[in-house]
């Protein structure tokens, strides 16, 4: 035969409780990898932002904010565009569009920022 000992009951544990946000919350614009440090030109970190929110290039000329798109449900991208006229005669040209450019188009920089998680507290169950 069995005894079975009984004790008072125990707290029940906490429990994780993710708060709403009212508004998403990014973390800072990173620019994006790829393009330039591939082949050995200009990738996007070449570019500097400016207190007035363009991006210069290498050359001193500013790219424009031309959109910020919804990625997918976690990111953002903003696109940065130069004047055509800027690329066509700069003396940069080569280090900085891809070796296959036809001139038809003026380099584009991206930057990518991502959702931030929610943030959560560790708080007591509360008893129905």
């Amino acid at each position: 035969m069995r005894e079975i000992e009984w004790t008072s009951s125990k707290e029940p544990p906490a429990h994780i409780v993710v708060s709403e946000r009212l508004s998403e919350e990014y973390a800072p614009w990173q620019q994006a990898k790829g393009g330039g440090w591939a082949r050995g030109g200009f990738g996007a970190d070449a570019f500097t932002l400016q207190e007035n929110g363009m991006l210069q290039c290498p050359a001193g000329k500013s790219l424009w904010l031309s959109e910020v798109r919804q990625e997918n449900a976690f990111s953002q991208r903003a696109v940065y565009v130069a004047l055509q006229e800027d690329c066509l005669c700069c003396p940069l040209r080569e280090q900085c569009l891809a070796r296959k450019a036809k001139g038809n188009r003026a380099r584009r920089v991206s930057a990518v920022r991502r959702l931030l998680p929610a943030p959560s507290c560790v708080e007591p169950r509360l008893e129905s």
